[in-house]
């Protein structure tokens, strides 16, 4: 771990894979494992912050080389903890998991992430992009943003629909009809008049549309 750490930087994501990497390459399976486990124990253990991010990093890198060596309790554990900065890293090992294996994100533990009005800025940015990138590819995912539209905070509804504006941009037939609609009946005027522009974005998308983006068949 500390050839590991030794002059690495806050925001050298680059450089972690390319340590992680060189580190991985000759190792059995069982011994990646071992590693991770080593990364872990600093993160979660160390009291110096610098290290402790470094740490995260390095567990990021870990995972985007190699999705599945990161086990869902290696992310659970942090993602409950009472650390800004593990809750913060595990959404973002969700949010990559996301983009590369989306069927492997607990989207109950993701969710509990997202809320702006409770979690901290790094913690609820990261899980809301995951909650997007992971709303491209899965229909259930929708319960991240009908919890955030649910909510009595008006900034958790405000996220939401700006959210769910993003994720029309790039795919409008991901964004669920009914909560559209519901958001543009929203008592704040503000979030209302952003989900007008959400339902301009998705017009002429139907329920059907909706239903073969995320799966041609049926029974």
């Amino acid at each position: 771990m500390e050839q590991l750490l030794d002059g690495l930087s806050l925001g050298e994501h680059e450089e972690a894979e390319r340590r992680v990497n060189r580190l991985f390459m000759p190792l059995h399976r069982d011994q990646q494992r071992a590693a991770i486990e080593a990364m872990i124990w600093v993160a979660t253990t160390t009291e110096e912050h610098t290290s402790q991010l470094l740490a995260c990093s390095l567990i990021e890198a870990a995972g985007r080389l190699d999705p599945v060596l990161i086990k869902i309790e290696d992310v659970e554990g942090p993602a409950r903890s009472t650390d800004d900065s593990l809750r913060s890293s595990a959404a973002v090992l969700m949010w990559q998991w996301a983009q590369s294996i989306p069927g492997r994100v607990p989207i109950p533990l993701l969710g509990r992430l997202t809320q702006p009005s409770t979690e901290d800025w790094y913690v609820h940015a990261a899980a809301r992009a995951g909650a997007k990138q992971l709303l491209l590819r899965r229909a259930a995912a929708r319960a991240i943003f009908d919890r955030m539209a649910a909510s009595r905070n008006q900034d958790d509804r405000d996220y939401a629909v700006a959210d769910l504006l993003q994720v029309a941009e790039v795919e409008p037939r991901a964004v669920p009809i009914d909560l559209a609609r519901k958001l543009a009946r929203d008592r704040d005027r503000s979030v209302a008049a952003r989900a007008v522009k959400l339902m301009h974005a998705i017009d002429g998308i139907g329920e059907d549309d909706r239903g073969i983006y995320y799966g041609s068949f049926g029974m």
